[in-house]
């Protein structure tokens, strides 16, 4: 058979199945390092030690035609990984038409003609990344023909195939790479240049594009006559349009709240972090060491000039060029915003899902909220431990799914020994021996924390996070607009669920609690519980209500929940209940009060002396300042409050 000459053609080392070690005849081969595949009507070739296909033929005496039964293509160019494997290759035909090109992976000792689940890489990868780290320029062209016909000129040249086929993610092989590149002298050609210099600009040390005078690409230019003497003259003589000056562009990665800037030809790294309306923290480390942290404010030169004159103090380096590359990139990309969707049947195709119905809405903020003391803690451990295990069979009206689902607690106001006598409690409760749920003790804001809280989300592969509490983890007034957007903010950047815990505020207006805090809060969330704990004083049973306060935009509202808990040693029993009598119902028959019965209200409760702005903080909904002040003025007029320091009231 034509296969089996090809095979007698090369000294067979080792045969497994229908793959074959060999000598390799293109260089001295001690290893067998020749790999070939031989595959129904077709075999493949590869060297491990670095020959190309065309070498080891030639060596061998053999063809395209001996490696194909029928139709041998004209031409096979191979793509390497940086350790030197065959990723894929590529196969040129030539018909009546002109040419064509067929790629072919090698999968579980077949040869695939498609090129699924395959990392792309550069043509030449190897020797790429060897003239990159060696300081040595590139040559970025159009097709493997013309890479190959650089490499005969004596240029290190790669390609990622044809003039449509430049993607993002190659610029990351060009870090601090000198670029040449030479597209063809046509219409696609242009724009292969543009969106290549588009993608290198932050990322080489310098980048020319160089117009060959005559012929459509590099290899006409040489047919034409032209050698890698000539070649080069038009290089030198091409102008740079990026050049850094000896300090490349840094390459720039995304974090959740901030920017991290390598440079790796300086031994240089700069974190932006714990950004916040274009000021935050800047961290410089030196071989991963850090050795300035400072505050920074992007948009100040005064600002940036001194951390640059206290930089240099350190290392010498133009640091004022240094800093202009960060705050210049980041404010880029602060303000580029996100990309334009089309709401199509893929995005409604699909009914929203819950966690545990009805509570809490997959993908969405959940908040349960009460007062103080109401076992809203052993209510999200009992919702933890039913998401975990999953406990989709029990008898206390849980509506969970038979799906796992990996919960971090994040936890600003227990320690992990509370929280974890109370979870083995409830366990032992049920009758369940072991079910472990991730624990993390928080100490700053969630906005100052959020690469590290998304670190530890990947490490334990969390898809839902309990938050308690709201108002640790805001860490700033939760009166205010602006705290609020930014813990949502980060919220939305973790590809979590989040439930979170809140306090109660009280609503003078109608006597009802509400989730305290800024009402941005409440319209943030898609789910809102509130818990109500019935308990009597020396009783080791409480039974726990929940009343629906918000319902998702898809649903309506729920009736409400309970379950009753009972404390026995260490062991922690729990079984459906009837819900407690709802307050809101009970009070529902109420009128509403009057401006001035809401002041006395919120004075009476305080029980210290309170301004008329502070009055109106506490309003739910917020009274207007100048009824404030007048419902003041009779109560003062009637010797029911009267001023204390400062121009505070309190009750008489």
């Amino acid at each position: 058979m034509k296969l089996d000459n090809t095979l007698s053609k090369f000294k067979v080392s080792k045969k497994t199945g229908n793959r074959y070690q060999a000598f390799c005849p293109a260089h001295k081969d001690e290893n067998a390092s020749l790999s070939i595949l031989v595959d129904e009507d077709r075999i493949l070739l590869h060297c491990h030690a670095g020959c190309s296909i065309d070498e080891v033929m030639k060596a061998s005496g053999i063809t395209y035609d001996d490696l194909f039964k029928d139709s041998p293509p004209v031409k096979i160019y191979q793509y390497r990984n940086e350790d030197g494997t065959l990723n894929h290759e590529k196969l040129r035909y030539q018909t009546a038409k002109g040419k064509t090109f067929r790629q072919r992976r090698v999968d579980n000792g077949h040869i695939v003609e498609n090129l699924d689940g395959v990392t792309r890489v550069p043509y030449n990868l190897p020797e790429l990344v060897k003239a990159v780290k060696a300081g040595n320029p590139v040559i970025i062209v159009e097709g493997e023909k013309d890479s190959d016909t650089a490499w005969n000129l004596g240029f290190t040249a790669t390609t990622l195939g044809g003039a449509s086929d430049w993607r993002d993610e190659y610029k990351g092989y060009f870090k601090s790479a000198s670029v040449i590149l030479i597209p063809d002298k046509d219409e696609p050609g242009l724009k292969y240049s543009n969106n290549v210099r588009k993608s290198l600009e932050n990322i080489c040390k310098s980048l020319k594009v160089l117009i060959l005078p005559d012929g459509k690409d590099l290899t006409d230019w040489v047919e034409l006559g032209n050698s890698g003497t000539e070649l080069k003259k038009l290089i030198d003589a091409s102008p740079e349009l990026i050049k850094n000056n000896g300090i490349p562009l840094p390459l720039m990665e995304k974090k959740l709240n901030g920017y991290q800037f390598d440079w790796n030809g300086l031994n240089l790294k700069i974190n932006i972090e714990r950004l916040r309306d274009e000021d935050g923290e800047i961290v410089v480390s030196q071989d991963n060491e850090p050795f300035y942290i400072s505050g920074i404010k992007l948009l100040s030169v005064s600002h940036r000039t001194s951390i640059a004159r206290s930089l240099n103090t350190q290392r010498k380096l133009d640091w004022d060029k240094v800093l202009n590359q960060v705050t210049t990139m980041c404010l880029n990309d602060i303000r580029k915003g996100e990309e334009v969707i089309f709401l199509d049947e893929s995005y409604g195709s699909k009914p929203p899902e819950y966690l545990i119905k009805p509570l809490f809405v997959k993908n969405a903020a959940n908040i349960i909220y009460a007062d103080r003391s109401s076992a809203k803690s052993l209510l999200m451990i009992m919702f933890d431990v039913a998401m975990t295990l999953p406990w989709w069979d029990n008898d206390i009206g849980l509506d969970v799914t038979n799906e796992r689902h990996n919960v971090l607690f994040l936890d600003w106001e227990n320690d992990p020994y509370v929280n974890g006598y109370q979870k083995e409690s409830f366990i032992r409760g049920i009758g369940v021996g072991y079910c472990p749920i991730p624990y993390l003790r928080c100490n700053r804001p969630l906005a100052d924390s959020l690469d590290h809280i998304k670190a530890k989300i990947d490490e334990v592969q969390a898809d839902v996070v309990v938050i308690d509490s709201l108002g640790m983890a805001v860490g700033e007034d939760l009166n205010l607009t602006k705290p609020a957007f930014n813990f949502f903010n980060s919220l939305r950047q973790l590809p979590v669920t989040p439930l979170i815990i809140a306090h109660t505020a009280k609503d003078f207006n109608n006597k009802r609690k509400t989730v305290y805090g800024n009402a941005f809060y409440e319209n943030e969330a898609r789910s809102i519980w509130e818990v109500k704990k019935t308990q009597e004083e020396g009783s080791n049973t409480l039974i726990s209500s929940l009343f629906q306060r918000k319902a998702p935009p898809f649903s309506g509202y729920s009736q409400p929940l309970a379950w009753q808990f009972t404390f026995d040693g260490n062991t922690t029993y729990v079984e459906k209940a009837e819900p407690v009598e709802d307050e809101r119902k009970r009070q529902s028959s109420n009128t509403e009060l009057s401006t001035p019965q809401v002041i006395l209200s919120i004075l009476e409760e305080c029980n210290v002396a309170l301004s008329p702005s502070e009055i109106q903080e506490m309003t739910a909904p917020p009274i207007q300042a100048n009824n404030i002040r007048q419902a003041l003025y009779q109560l003062k007029k009637s010797n029911k409050v009267k001023v204390a320091a400062n121009g505070k009231y309190i009750k008489i």
